[in-house]
Order: structure tokens, then C-alpha cells, then sequence
């Protein structure tokens, strides 16, 4: 998207504009599938508005606004781990991004593997936790995770 106006636009901004594009601040009771755009508006938002979208999402409310901040948080990740399919373009391939370091910008499956079995067993428990798995004991298990997690990103 070009913009005549001379502003910067970061990338969050991107995936706001996306995500109005798709439908998703419509679709999302928190108006975003994306931690970093709902981050974002949560800073700018008043202890009411923070009221006002707990009551839409069903999320208790509470009179400190940090534990307010708190609550909304938990209740995003909530919805988004049940519904976080419809994430824009800009925020899949940031997400990539960040997940790219655990495979360890290998080519092939085969690559990867062989990476996978030089590793220590803490190393390999890191990586599975880095993709949001609960290490395991088992070397073996731990590799097939890995390459079947790089398999379904590629």
C-alpha cells in the first residue's frame, strides 16, 4: 500500500490496513487476530474503553487499569488460540520470521535433521519451546516434532 500522506508505516500499521482489508477488525470482538495491533490500541485506550471491550468479549472487569490490561490480554490469547486462523499476510510472515531462527534457515528437510541430531538434548528442548512445544525427554520425539513443525511452515 502507498500512502501520499508522508507518514511512516511500520509494519503493525501494514497489518492493521490489512486486516481492515479482510474483514478482520469486523470478524475479531478485539478488532484484530494480531497481538502487536491490539498491543498497540491498548495503549491507547482509556480505563473505560478497556471496560467497554471487556463487556464485548466477556472478560471480567476490574478497576486497576494494569489489572484491567491483564485481563484483556488473557481473554485475546484466548480467542486467538481458538480462532487465530485469520491472521493477514504481514503477520504470518512476521510470525515465519520469528520462527525461521529455530530451523536454523536450513534448505531441506534433510538439512534440517541432520542439524537437529548434532544438537544436545537442552538445545533441542529449546527449539521445541521456541515453537511452542512442550519439551519432552525424548530425542527422537523431539527431532520428529521439529522437522513435522518445519514441514507444515514451508
Amino acid at each position: 500500500m502507498e500512502y501520499s500522506d508522508g507518514k511512516e508505516r511500520d509494519e503493525v500499521d501494514l497489518i492493521e490496513e490489512q486486516e481492515k482489508l479482510y474483514g478482520t477488525d469486523t470478524v475479531s470482538p478485539f478488532k484484530t487476530a494480531d497481538i502487536r495491533v491490539f498491543k498497540r490500541r491498548m495503549e491507547t485506550m482509556s480505563r473505560d474503553q478497556m471496560s467497554i471491550m471487556a463487556e464485548r468479549v466477556a472478560a471480567r472487569i476490574y478497576s486497576s487499569e494494569e489489572d484491567q490490561k491483564a485481563e484483556l490480554l488473557k481473554a485475546f490469547y484466548s480467542w486467538v488460540s481458538t480462532n487465530g486462523s485469520i491472521q493477514a499476510s504481514n503477520s504470518k510472515k512476521a510470525e515465519k520470521g520469528a520462527l525461521s531462527d529455530a530451523f536454523e534457515e536450513s534448505k531441506s528437510v534433510n538439512t534440517l535433521q541432520d542439524k537437529l541430531k548434532s544438537k544436545t538434548l537442552s538445545e533441542l528442548q529449546e527449539t521445541a519451546a521456541r515453537l511452542g512445544f512442550n519439551p519432552s525427554f525424548d530425542r527422537e520425539r523431539l527431532i520428529q516434532a521439529i522437522t513435522q513443525e518445519y514441514q507444515r511452515q514451508s
